[in-house]
């Protein structure tokens, strides 16, 4: 993510009004989720990296995991 993607994104957070952004939080949260509202797998995210920086070798992924949600992407 980009710096002024960062940026324009708290910016608009600010300025929503209280009742949009308490309909959208909860009290005490102080996570919010900035994406790109594209959903991506963890290998695709992998394979993006590998080719934006040159990685030659092999990805390799563990067996999966049971306590995990199927299906894991990235927005």
């Amino acid at each position: 993510m980009h710096v002024d993607d960062m940026a324009s994104a708290c910016l608009y957070i600010m300025n929503l009004n209280e009742k949009t952004y308490k309909a959208n939080t909860k009290p005490m949260l102080s996570h919010v989720n900035i994406g790109t509202g594209k959903d991506c797998t963890i290998r695709e995210l992998a394979e993006t990296i590998a080719k934006v920086t040159g990685f030659k070798g092999e990805i390799r992924f563990g067996p999966p995991n049971p306590t995990e949600q199927h299906g894991s992407s990235w927005t």
